[in-house]
């Protein structure tokens, strides 16, 4: 890549798929011993699935773009269609991270482990 903030970007969104990807399948396995009966655990799953979206959209439209004010100034979509320019895209992934992460960390902190016990 000709541009560093370029090769950043790359690199931070990386990063954060690794992330969700973690997460998504850590409840994924989570529900296969049915502790996914719980509707915050379904919408964290959906939550983490859109920031993973978001995040590759992001990532896979980088290497077409020599520089990052070029990327900057497009808008970039999936399947390389020009819906929304990135840094909209890196609103959608870090909203729907925090909003998909913040019920269940205040859900465990405040009624612990059992809130999400199926039954």
């Amino acid at each position: 890549m000709d541009d560093r903030r370029l090769d950043n970007l790359l690199t931070y969104t990386v990063f954060h798929i690794g992330i969700y990807v973690s997460l998504f399948t850590a409840l994924i396995g989570a529900g296969i011993f049915g502790a996914l009966d719980h509707p915050l655990l379904r919408f964290a799953v959906a939550c983490f699935f859109v920031a993973g979206l978001a995040g590759a959209v992001v990532g896979s439209n980088i290497p077409e773009h020599p520089t990052y004010d070029s990327y900057a100034k497009t808008r970039i979509g999936p399947w390389g269609l020009p819906l929304l320019p990135y840094w909209w895209w890196t609103v959608i992934e870090h909203g729907a991270f925090w909003i998909g992460v913040l019920p269940l960390v205040l859900g465990f902190l405040w009624f612990g482990p059992k809130v999400f016990k199926a039954g």
